[in-house]
């Protein structure tokens, strides 16, 4: 048994907590736990006569007429049980070993029964596996709680939710429990001889009984898991003594699991907290500094793919900023400034404007200084969306019967996936006729630059690919051509890094956010020296090359261990070997990055 061995590697990850504590109790009710035990305890009373004992005493109750008789369960065969037991084990039925096993009902009177303080009274909410919720308990009269004599809660009981959402959460009764009752959506479980209890506990939490309990009650009424098959569930019963020998293991490995659990929890927020300090001084001191100081600590902190997310979005901001080109700019000082970069495009957009090629815009308010949210480097420049890109407009959504099977590609709002074009599935045609005549004002061309505009989420931008065939798309996106083609990759770079959102007042109702066209339009942007563009944006493409070979890694480690979580499993349940421990570590080591020199092949096309 190999699993006290990889605690460590299988806690790397806290989602594994639970998957861990489900093995260790379907281990324990196979007596894969106890092994040694049982070489170190040759003589204990075996399960056999122990139930025999069980059988007498319940047969005593019975003529007492504490308890009352009960029709006998069917005899086990070999068929039923699912797997051997070790040789003083035995296999028995539920209704066997308890002297009790019946559900709740419902008070008289229904919910006026209830009171303020009195007697409590348990519902499904209140059971939970590993202890009872009393926060949202209910309360009965005295009275009404003699009236239900039947359905009465003692210390040391078993509790088991047999309906609904909750069915087979099962909570012990603490020893110095006085009393209850139980509604009908929960049934009592109460052991003849009371030292079974904690270990029936973890068989019926274990994922052997859940999945017998989920098997049983598929397709049944909201009555749920009925008595009479809770009764002849079967029970892999160890002698006594092993009984308090594997709760005693469980209790100790649930504890170092939970341990290993809340560290690993301090470790990644840790490396939360370290990884948003960084991002911070990042974009808020020396870029390049600060740079080189977080290249060291990649393969310590950057671990989880949310640490990455917020490394993506600092690269974006610092490159929207020019605080990724600082270099660059002293490296050329002599570059064409913004400002006349935008005289050439005014010009180039007069003349459009007289070829008819484009249409005559209202003009849009000049750019307050207060309307600026950050300042810019010498030599760029604060302009409009529309300054760069005319006739910025929406697509349109054509009548059914202009939909065909093939045609021109018609995109919406989920073909825009991870800031590319996705059109491999729900893939929908336009007419080609009508897209050229009736929609050639929406008309999508390779190299534009697209944005949805309905959200959330809002804002998913694309550059459309070169090889990609003229189409059209709905009104819910949002279509930018710039008049000069190179400024694509800067326009898709500033509205993927989405800070413009903040300065924009959206619309839509409940749940739904809109931006119309003329806010598309009069999004505010830094335009950079066109040259200087080219530099930040094969410095972007670098950076998010890294941010992907991170979260390759990041999968590549959940890949391993979830295959050791498997093969552990795989162990417990099927007697495999589990695999050869993987060489799992805390991310991977990266070459160092140069800020000012990067060659790299570019990601936007």
């Amino acid at each position: 048994m190999k699993l006290l061995e990889l605690f460590k590697e299988l806690t790397l990850h806290p989602k594994n907590a639970e998957e861990l504590k489900g093995l260790i109790l379907q281990l324990a009710v196979q007596g894969k736990l106890t092994s040694k035990w049982r070489d170190e305890h040759p003589d204990v009373e075996t399960a056999t006569v122990l139930l025999e004992r069980v059988k007498i005493e319940k047969a005593q109750l019975v003529k007492e007429k504490k308890i009352k008789k009960e029709n006998s369960t069917p005899k086990i065969t070999r068929d039923e049980t699912p797997n051997p037991l070790p040789e003083t084990w035995t296999w028995c039925r539920l209704g066997e070993i308890s002297e009790k096993l019946g559900a709740g009902s419902t008070p008289s009177g229904g919910r006026s029964a209830y009171l303020e303080e009195g007697v409590m009274f348990f519902r499904s909410q209140n059971i939970h596996n590993y202890y009872l919720k009393l926060k949202q308990v209910a309360f009965i009269s005295d009275k009404t709680h003699e009236k239900m004599r039947g359905t009465k809660v003692q210390a040391k009981d078993l509790l088991l939710n047999i309906t609904g959402g909750s069915i087979g959460r099962c909570a012990l009764v603490p020893d110095d429990f006085t009393t209850a009752n139980v509604s009908q959506h929960v049934a009592i479980v109460r052991m003849i001889d009371l030292g079974f209890r904690e270990y029936i506990h973890s068989l019926i939490v274990s994922p052997i009984f859940q999945k017998t309990i989920m098997d049983v009650q598929v397709g049944v009424s909201r009555e749920g898991l009925s008595m009479t098959k809770l009764k002849v569930f079967l029970v892999p019963l160890p002698p006594l003594e092993e009984q308090k020998a594997i709760v005693k293991v469980v209790n100790q490995l649930f504890k170092e699991v939970e341990q290993l659990e809340t560290l690993t929890k301090d470790r990644i927020q840790l490396k939360e907290d370290f990884v948003v300090s960084a991002v911070q001084r990042l974009s808020n001191g020396d870029t390049a500094k600060e740079w080189g100081f977080l290249q060291e600590h990649f393969k310590t902190f950057f671990t989880e793919k949310s640490s990455v997310k917020k490394l993506r979005e600092a690269v974006l901001q610092l490159a929207v900023q020019g605080k990724l080109t600082t270099k660059w700019r002293l490296a050329n000082p002599n570059t064409e400034p913004a400002i006349a970069l935008l005289k050439r495009i005014k010009a180039e957009k007069e003349q459009l404007l007289l070829d008819g090629k484009i249409k005559k815009e209202k003009p849009l308010p000049m750019i307050k200084d207060d309307e600026i949210p950050f300042k810019v480097p010498d030599g760029w420049e604060w302009c409009r969306l529309q300054e760069l890109c005319p006739n910025i407009t929406s697509g349109t959504t054509p009548p059914k019967g202009m939909m065909t099977e093939g045609g021109v590609p018609f995109l919406k709002v989920y073909n825009i996936q991870n800031q590319q074009i996705d059109f491999k599935d729900r893939v929908q045609f336009v007419n080609k006729e009508f897209h050229l005549a009736k929609m050639a004002r929406t008309i999508i061309r390779p190299h534009d630059v697209l944005m949805n505009i309905v959200g959330p989420p809002l804002a998913k931008v694309a550059i459309v690919p070169s090889d990609f065939p003229e189409s059209n798309c709905n009104q819910n996106i949002c279509l930018f051509r710039p008049v000069f083609r190179s400024l694509n990759k800067w326009i898709y770079t500033y509205l993927c890094e989405k800070n413009f959102l903040n300065q924009i007042k959206l619309v839509g109702s409940t749940g739904q956010d809109f931006m119309s066209g003329m806010k598309c339009k009069m999004i505010m942007l830094p335009l950079p020296p066109i040259e200087e563009q080219k530099a930040i944006v094969e410095k972007v493409n670098a950076l998010m090359a890294l941010c992907d070979t991170l979260e390759q890694e990041i999968t590549k480690t959940d890949t391993q261990v979830q295959d050791l979580m498997k093969s552990c499993l795989r162990e417990g349940l099927v007697g495999d070997p589990p695999l050869a421990r993987p060489d799992i570590g805390e991310g991977t080591p990266t070459a160092p990055l140069d800020l000012t020199i990067v060659e790299t092949s570019h990601r936007l096309t």
